[in-house]
């Protein structure tokens, strides 16, 4: 389901990176540090209205708020090595989905 929800996002996201990227990849890179942050703040259990309402202001809102749905669809952890692990494997993600969305 996230890859579903992502993918679309992603792609439209792909499409607009030349703006703020140089190349594709720097964009899927980008989006995964986005994502990252994102996850360390749903781990560090933030508000998702105030992430959605932040989301709001910056230059691709859909794909932003898209991102915050899917991290706070997965566990909140309270240990810190598995609060990174998740971190980790949801940038991961975002990074090999914006590829395979880049790549088709």
């Amino acid at each position: 389901m996230r890859h579903t929800i992502i993918t679309c996002g992603l792609l439209a996201g792909a499409l607009a990176m030349p703006v703020y990227a140089a190349t594709a990849t720097d964009g899927c890179r980008a989006m995964s540090g986005l994502a990252g942050a994102i996850m360390e703040q749903r781990q560090a259990n933030a508000d998702m209205g105030d992430l959605v309402a932040r989301a709001q202001t910056t230059p691709l809102p859909g794909i932003t708020t898209a991102i915050i749905r899917d991290a706070y669809s997965e566990p909140l952890y309270s240990s810190p090595v598995y609060q990174q692990r998740a971190v980790r494997s949801f940038s991961n993600d975002v990074y090999a989905t914006c590829l395979d969305a880049i790549s088709d």
